[in-house]
């Protein structure tokens, strides 16, 4: 399921234009430019990520995320959407 998973997560957040490194792992790392400002804005409704600063090694700006139940992941992606719909360039395309 972890497989199925990642490529919906993938497929997804690409939508979104985040690039998303290839990844065999049950997790993602999301760049993006404004990832403090994501991960922040997650944390106040109450979605756990992890800020790429805590990767000092990984030169890319983004946040790690954890692949879940399809359930989850789509909470997941509405409580971004609601962060990203202010903003005009991570509008979701269909």
């Amino acid at each position: 399921f972890i497989k199925r998973e990642r490529t919906f997560l993938i497929s997804e957040l690409r939508k979104y234009g985040f690039s998303v490194p290839n990844s065999v792992t049950n997790n993602l790392f999301v760049c993006s430019p404004i990832a403090t400002l994501i991960v922040n804005e997650l944390s106040r409704l109450g979605v756990s990520v992890i800020n790429g600063n805590f990767f000092p090694e990984n030169p890319r700006r983004g946040f790690r995320i954890s692949i879940k139940d399809r359930k989850t992941n789509k909470k997941f992606l509405e409580k971004l959407d609601q962060i990203l719909v202010s903003l005009p360039h991570h509008r979701k395309q269909a």
